[in-house]
């Protein structure tokens, strides 16, 4: 090459820098969604109107001034309640009855220790004390120091109990109609109803249910070693045998009950005793007898073992989840009928060989089907197998008149039960003042079990299932 050509030199290119790949961002990590477990008896996604106690929720919707048809719509909080409560076994039952089911002895230290206590026990086995320690220490939480101020507030005699002084028949009524009736007709507590072939067995199992209500009824039998403790102990354990009799009959469907006799079983057959919300009778109570069925509410949540959760909800909130629960329910009136025609046929719990003991099973049976009719319906009294005609008067219809009353009833209902409440409290003091009142009232009295039956051994047969 010459050299006075230029050489055109060229410049080697560095390589292209290579770009960074873009790593991508990091998604927030989403939590682990567990699926709840929501037993098939209970459809939170069904219209309330829809459901079978359609009618009776719009009924509550009507009357209440604090539940609204956006709050009986379940919100994550109470479908979370709603399974823990489904699915939750009552250790310390179960716990128990297996020990009595292999030692029958502890059935007599189990009756003593609910009298006298643990400390009057010899040697009494883990499950046992663990059990009545339950009941020996109720915590603050639980309703202890309300009740014990709610007593001491009283300044008369019979102010505690003044709200249930009602007849042998009211309270059997009362019992049948929402304890077994309406109760049946909710699918889980129908199915353990049946299931044992209690109800249909005898009529002890009949009279201990009635026994229990009335247990239930004085507040002060709350207090430690009172009638409503023992009571309770006692459903408690009774439940614990039924899960045992139940699974072991192959009866049961958990995924749509839930489990055996549940804490959201009790909850909704104990909570119909006392929480229908602001029906027209609840209306009237006086802010005293309120305080007593919130101490009484609490008080039987408590001593059944429900979660504290459950325990301490306010009242107004507890109304709230009974009815959103039962909006959204499936009914089971095969198992209701049942029912009501095992109570109808057997020998029942209260003496019939007198013209009183008659005239007062019928009252019962009158009570119930009015109570059940006035508030769950006549579709659902129906559906059962209640009698829609007694002694020529038509139930239904009158259910119907007194749901959807006159104007001019609506208007002077207020006046009639200010001066209904006069003359019951001058009632009350006449009473109290008078000798052969007295004297004829301890002849009415019911009649005391005997003896006898009072020694039996517990049997597992006694309670609510």
């Amino acid at each position: 090459m010459p050299a006075t050509a230029r050489q055109k030199t060229t410049k080697p290119r560095k390589p292209a820098a290579r770009k960074k790949p873009v790593k991508p961002r990091k998604k927030a990590a989403k939590p682990k969604q567990t699926k709840l477990r929501i037993p098939g008896q209970f459809k939170p996604d069904r219209p309330i109107a829809d459901g079978p106690f359609g009618p009776w929720a719009e009924a509550v919707l009507r009357q209440s001034d604090h539940i609204t048809r956006q709050r009986l719509e379940a919100t994550p909080d109470d479908l979370k309640l709603v399974s823990r409560l489904a699915y939750q076994r009552d250790k310390l039952g179960d716990d128990l009855a297996e020990l009595l089911l292999s030692d029958r002895s502890v059935g007599r230290q189990f009756e003593q220790g609910l009298v006298q206590g643990i400390d009057s026990l010899d040697k009494p086995p883990a499950a046992l004390v663990a059990f009545l320690e339950y009941y020996e220490n109720i915590p603050d939480w639980a309703y202890l120091p309300e009740l014990k101020e709610f007593l001491a507030s009283s300044t008369r005699v019979g102010a505690t109990a003044a709200r249930y002084a009602m007849p042998d028949f009211a309270l059997d009524g009362l019992a049948m109609a929402t304890g077994f009736f309406v109760g049946a007709n909710y699918p889980a507590v129908g199915q353990a109803l049946v299931a044992t072939g209690s109800v249909a067995a005898g009529t002890s199992r009949m009279q201990q249910t009635m026994n229990y209500v009335e247990d239930l009824v004085d507040i002060r039998g709350f207090l430690p070693f009172g009638k409503a403790i023992q009571s309770s102990a006692k459903v408690r354990l009774a439940h614990a045998f039924a899960r045992r009799q139940i699974e072991k009959s192959g009866l049961w469907d958990k995924d749509y009950y839930g489990e055996i006799i549940s804490e959201f079983d009790n909850m909704i057959f104990m909570s119909g005793l006392t929480l229908v919300p602001d029906l027209p009778a609840y209306a009237r109570l006086s802010d005293r007898s309120k305080q007593a069925m919130k101490l009484q509410t609490k008080g039987m949540q408590y001593l059944l073992g429900a979660p504290r959760e459950l325990v301490e909800m306010p009242i107004e909130e507890n109304q709230r989840f009974f009815a959103m629960v039962v909006s959204h329910l499936d009914d089971s009136p095969h198992t209701a009928r049942q029912v009501v025609k095992a109570f109808r046929e057997n020998d029942y719990f209260r003496p019939t060989d007198t013209v009183q003991g008659q005239v007062s099973r019928e009252l019962s049976f009158l009570t119930a089907n009015m109570i059940t009719r006035i508030g769950w319906g006549n579709a659902m009294a129906d559906s059962i197998g209640l009698e829609r005609r007694f002694m020529g008067l038509d139930l239904a219809a009158i259910a119907d008149r007194i749901n959807h009353p006159p104007d001019i009833v609506r208007i002077l209902a207020p006046l009639a039960s200010e001066i209904g409440k006069r003359i019951e409290d001058r009632a009350r003091r006449v009473v109290q003042r008078s000798r052969v009142v007295r004297q004829v009232a301890k002849r009415l009295a019911p009649r005391a079990l005997p003896a006898a039956d009072e020694k039996l051994l517990y049997r597992g047969s006694y309670g609510a299932f």
